[in-house]
């Protein structure tokens, strides 16, 4: 079943394989569990697609958020700046 959608990358160090491994193994389990829970027929690589899609824009929005404070901090501390130099 790991075989047909696999994360696996042709690294030689075994640390790097075993973490792969674990990856498909817990993507093949969070699954089965949707499946089961939802009892929607859906396929496994559509199931990776929907999944790879939220982690990703759910990481978008974290570093947007992250972009905005830190234009923020730097405007806040020009002011600041401003505010001793006059």
């Amino acid at each position: 079943m790991a075989r047909k959608y696999s994360t696996k990358s042709k690294s030689r160090g075994w640390p790097v394989q075993v973490f792969f491994n674990i990856l498909n193994l817990a993507a093949i389990n969070a699954w089965i569990l949707y499946k089961q829970t939802t009892e929607e027929r859906i396929s496994r690589q559509e199931f990776l697609f929907q999944l790879a899609e939220e982690l990703a824009t759910e990481y978008r929005d974290l570093q947007e958020q992250e972009t905005k404070s830190m234009e923020k901090t730097s405007a806040d501390s020009t002011t600041i700046s401003e505010r001793r130099k006059a």
